[in-house]
Order: structure tokens, then C-alpha cells, then sequence
């Protein structure tokens, strides 16, 4: 690249002098002769010139030069001119492209193989190296001829007994033997238990106690089962269920019984005031021994609900009883109900209607 700018710069110098030349020539051949040199043209010639080949050529302005190119000025003019002052330094020029690299130089020769050098001294022993790895097991020799048979041993102790075989599979079943005798009958059984029938109101159940101390209205229920019937009157200690839904819950006792227990349950649903009086329930067992639909309380069949109801009564008191020890004869197809009711027994006489959900159970030997 310095080499380049060198020949360059020759160049543009060799350039230079010739169009000095040039121009001088032609301005002495301008000049008229008896011209006075102070009245000749003053002129400004301008040129641009290439940077890398110094290449120069002459153009109006500086700014015809082209990219590579650095421009350059000559004042022509006569003599005895007054020395103009400097020009401002005009702005340095872009830096050109960067050349493209020259070729490799060639590879200089390969150097001769010097002298070999004295032997050194032996140097120590070296350490043992580590032990090698075994070699492989060798073949096995032929086998030895058999020795002679020494004599018996004495006999060993018994071994201990080994673990119980499997099963076995069934044999075949046999053939049925001969009938045996008839055996002596056995005594009779223990009486048993007995039934128990449990019914319940399946809705709240309305029982009534009027003024003046005379009855009230009471509810029916199956002996067995789910229903009632309300507002049912008691008209001389008989209930006539003719024309009436208290047939429709009167059920037969299947075979001759035995009453031996009842027990009743009942739950309050309307809340109410008894200040000053109590009211007893009853549970009671009513039978029609003859086909008429008459029905009459049977005597002694009859449970009374603890605790009695006094005061103020919640929504969901909840009272009942048990009656045991009872010993009813009670025949084959006598037909049955269960009556419930509610009593003032102690305090003001006061008319009430009481509702709730009632349940009973028989016992029947």
C-alpha cells in the first residue's frame, strides 16, 4: 500500500510539471508582445487527480472530483503579483477503501538438519512395574483311575421324619346303606314366644276432651300396620264402626291367643297450655267377638302413657308406656282395633285438641 501511494504521488508530481508546462507555454502564448506582464489574466486552473495512479485531469470545480480522486489548483498570471494570503486548509478526505492483499510471498527453503548431539549420561533405574494380571486357569488333567472300594460304614442314626404328604383325593362315595328304625318320638317342645303386631297412626292423629267432664273424641288404629281414623265418638262404651272407616282398620286374630302385652308411643305436634291441668293418654285394645262391627274395650288391655301432660306442652313432647304380665284369652277371628285417647285427670276441667303421631305394639302368645 505504501508502495502504491509512492508511485502515486511520482506520478501526480511528474503530471504536475507537465501541465505547469503547458500552461506556461500557453500563457506566453497568450501574452501580446509589447503587453505589459501586469495587464495579462489572472486565472485559477483546477484538477482532480486519482490518489492510487496519480492520474490528473483538469476540471471547472473541485466539486467534478470523483470518489479516489484529491483535487488540485495553479494561479496563472503575469508577474510581479502580489502574493495572495494562504487559503483556509480545506477538510481532510475521506479515508479510501482499504486495498486488497497482496499474494503470499514464496516459502522460503526448508533448513539442513544439524549436527546430532553428544550422548548424555545413563540416567537411574526405573522402579518395578506393577505386578501383571494372573493368567488364565490351565486345563484340567485327565482323571485318575478309580480306587478300591473300602469297606461299609456304620450305620448313620435315623434322620428326623419328613413333612406330611398331600391329601389324597376322595374316594368314591359308597353305596347307600339300608334304612335304620324309626326312633322313639322325642318329647314336646317348650311353648314358643309369640307374635308381635305393631301399627302407628301414619299421621298426626287428633284426640279431643270436652267441658263438664263427658268424653271426648278418640283415634283408631289397626292392631296392625299404618292408618287412623280422628274425631271417632264414644257412645255407651261402644265404638259402632257400621257405615264407618274404623271397619276399614279392624283386623281378625288369626287362631286363639294370648294378650300378654302393650306398649305405646306418642309425639306431640301442636304446642299447647295446660296451666292448672293435666291430661292423661291411654292405648287400649278393642275387640267385636261377633260379626256386628261392634266394638267394646276389652278389660284390663289397656296402657297408660308416662309422664301425663301439664303445663305448657312443646311441639315433640314425647311420652309412652309399657304393660306387661297380661294374661287375655282372646279367640280365633275376634276382630280387633287399638283406640287412643286423652283424659283430664286432675286440675281445671278444659276442653283440648290434641294431635300427634301415635304407635302400639301387642304381645300375643
Amino acid at each position: 500500500m505504501l508502495g502504491s501511494r509512492s508511485r502515486a504521488t511520482a506520478s501526480l508530481s511528474l503530471a504536475t510539471l507537465a501541465l505547469t508546462a503547458v500552461l506556461g507555454t500557453a500563457g506566453a502564448a497568450q501574452a501580446a508582445p509589447g503587453t505589459p506582464a501586469a495587464k495579462q489574466d489572472r486565472r485559477v486552473i483546477r484538477a482532480c487527480f486519482d490518489v492510487d495512479t496519480g492520474k490528473i485531469r483538469v476540471v471547472r470545480t473541485f466539486a467534478d472530483c470523483r470518489r479516489g480522486e484529491d483535487h488540485i489548483g495553479w494561479v496563472r498570471g503575469g508577474k510581479n503579483k502580489l502574493k495572495g494570503d494562504p487559503g483556509k486548509r480545506g477538510p481532510r478526505g475521506a479515508t479510501g477503501a482499504t486495498g486488497a492483499a497482496g499474494p503470499a510471498g514464496p516459502a522460503g527453503a526448508a533448513g539442513g538438519i544439524g549436527p546430532a548431539g553428544p550422548a548424555g549420561a545413563t540416567g537411574a533405574t526405573g522402579a518395578d512395574g506393577a505386578a501383571g494380571a494372573a493368567g488364565a486357569t490351565g486345563a484340567d488333567g485327565a482323571a485318575g483311575a478309580d480306587g478300591a472300594t473300602g469297606s461299609a460304614g456304620d450305620i448313620g442314626p435315623t434322620g428326623p421324619t419328613g413333612p406330611t404328604g398331600a391329601t389324597g383325593p376322595t374316594g368314591a362315595t359308597g353305596a347307600t346303606g339300608a334304612a335304620g328304625l324309626v326312633g322313639p318320638t322325642g318329647p314336646a317342645g317348650s311353648a314358643g314366644s309369640g307374635a308381635m303386631l305393631s301399627s302407628s297412626s301414619g299421621q298426626a292423629a287428633t284426640t279431643t276432651t270436652v267441658l263438664g267432664g263427658l268424653t271426648g273424641t278418640v283415634a283408631v288404629l289397626p292392631i296392625s300396620g299404618a292408618g287412623s281414623v280422628s274425631g271417632v265418638s264414644v257412645v255407651g262404651n261402644t265404638i259402632d264402626a257400621t257405615n264407618s272407616a274404623v271397619a276399614g282398620l279392624a283386623q281378625p286374630i288369626s287362631g286363639d291367643r294370648t294378650l300378654t302385652g302393650i306398649d305405646a308411643y306418642f309425639t306431640n305436634t301442636n304446642a299447647m297450655s295446660l296451666v292448672g291441668s293435666t291430661i292423661a293418654l291411654t292405648a287400649e285394645l278393642w275387640t267385636s267377638s261377633t260379626p256386628d262391627n261392634v266394638f267394646t274395650p276389652v278389660p284390663g288391655a289397656v296402657c297408660t302413657l308416662s309422664p301425663q301432660l301439664t303445663a305448657l306442652v312443646a311441639t315433640g313432647t314425647v311420652t309412652n308406656c309399657t304393660t306387661t304380665g297380661l294374661s287375655i284369652p282372646i279367640t280365633n277371628q275376634t276382630q280387633a282395633i287399638i283406640v287412643v285417647r286423652s283424659t283430664v285427670v286432675a286440675g281445671i276441667d278444659v276442653a283440648t285438641n290434641l294431635q300427634g303421631y301415635w304407635s302400639t305394639g301387642l304381645s300375643l302368645g
